[in-house]
């Protein structure tokens, strides 16, 4: 199965907004798909929690540090378009830095430019 960019940052940011996906739009064995694969990338991970009262364990997805920081990349317009149409075949961590490579770019532009509307 294909890596689906869309559902990928879809599901991500529910992980942020700790919201539940709902996979209405998408079939559930391409969205298990999804979530397994944003594990084997480490960017979520399974916590589980003691039971209570005699009860069962409990488990609950969060995000990892590199889950939230690709977020933060891909909330950034021109940064997610870069990614998804010019990096779409590659490794998650190519991704990562790509993304972190355009976002120092891009910062360090705007930095170049607010300096030089100041001056």
């Amino acid at each position: 199965m294909k890596r689906d960019m869309e559902l990928i940052k879809q599901l991500l940011l529910s992980y942020e907004e700790e919201t539940t996906f709902i996979a209405s739009a998408h079939d559930e064995d391409k969205v298990y798909h999804h979530v397994k694969i944003l594990r084997d990338a480490g960017f979520i991970i399974t916590d589980s929690y003691p039971p209570k009262n005699g009860g069962a364990y409990t488990y609950k997805d969060r995000l990892t540090w590199d889950g939230h920081e690709f977020i933060s990349l891909i909330k950034q317009n021109e940064i997610w378009e870069v990614i998804k149409s010019e990096f779409k075949e590659a490794t998650v961590e190519t991704m990562l830095t790509v993304g972190k490579q355009i976002a120092t770019e891009w910062a360090k532009n705007k930095v170049q430019h607010l300096l030089g509307k100041n001056s």
